[in-house]
């Protein structure tokens, strides 16, 4: 697998998730990869005070994220980590209930809020 870490949650997993204090560097496709086919994600994610520097594609890409899962993506520095399209993170399926708190990180010298996620469809 080209992914520094793969995690294939299926089957409607409620798995709390903390990845912290980690450098990835020079990975050839996403740093940090959550959720498999058919996978809806329900548990607790937070990735806290990570380095992801040249990644061959995003920096962090979400499978479904289920109404009940809660994603805290604070305090990283994301270093030349993003796809062809230039998304940095991404999520194929987030519930509108989902808890997303995005706060503090860095891309190339420039903070980043909101504006580095891209969601494909909503339920």
């Amino acid at each position: 697998n080209q992914n520094a870490i793969l995690l294939d949650v299926r089957n409607d997993d409620n798995v709390n998730l903390s990845i912290e204090n980690c450098i990835f560097k020079n990975v050839n496709y996403n740093a940090i990869q959550l959720g498999g086919l058919g996978s809806n994600y329900k548990g607790q994610i937070y990735i806290n005070k990570n380095i992801i520097e040249n990644t061959g594609d995003r920096a962090i890409r979400f499978s479904n994220l289920d109404k009940l899962a809660k994603v805290l993506i604070i305090n990283n520095t994301f270093i030349n980590s993003k796809d062809s399209d230039g998304e940095v993170i991404k999520a194929s399926l987030i519930d509108e209930e989902t808890q997303i708190i995005f706060s503090n990180n860095t891309f190339d010298g420039e903070t980043l809020y909101n504006d580095g996620i891209k969601v494909v469809g909503l339920k």
